[in-house]
């Protein structure tokens, strides 16, 4: 059992490639139902399927190359603070990076509107919140969260 954890730590992040495939897979089941009604929204499900992809992916390879190449044995080497340390610094980079990309996404690409299109969940919006349209709630949650995630990462490095 040890051998196997220690296995699974060393190349977690490559096994998160997986969920990112399975993720994209469940985008395409959960929006057949849509789709049958409107065939245009394949386009939106491949989309978003390819983005959830490339935007789990991407950063998840780099992060767990950065964890061989640096001979850690476990995932959680990113939560170190030493920031002298190229390889920290490199996942940190990679972390950022990420972050980054999903404000590009939310803010200036039409790719949250695709994922609500092929997402046949629908929330009911608080009264108070009803004037304001609901795409743009979203995203402004997300982006309070991932400015939160900086401030509290420049936060920990002072």
């Amino acid at each position: 059992m040890h051998f196997l954890l220690a296995v699974f730590l060393k190349y977690f992040w490559f096994s998160i490639i997986l969920v990112a495939v399975t993720n994209a897979w469940f985008v395409q089941k959960r929006a057949r139902p849509l789709i049958a009604k409107n065939p245009l929204l394949q386009l939106d499900a491949n989309r978003v399927s390819i983005t959830l992809i490339l935007m789990i992916s991407i950063p998840s390879a780099m992060l767990g190359i950065i964890q061989l190449m640096a001979g850690y044995e476990s995932p959680f080497y990113i939560f170190s603070d030493d920031l002298s340390n190229r390889y920290l610094l490199s996942a940190w980079i990679v972390m950022a990076g990420l972050r980054v990309f999903i404000l590009y996404w939310l803010w200036f690409t039409k790719g949250l509107e695709s994922y609500i299109a092929v997402t046949p969940v629908r929330l009911k919006k608080p009264k108070i919140l009803a004037e304001i349209e609901g795409v743009l709630i979203i995203r402004w949650m997300v982006t309070a969260v991932l400015v939160i995630w900086f401030v509290s990462v420049v936060i920990s490095f002072l």
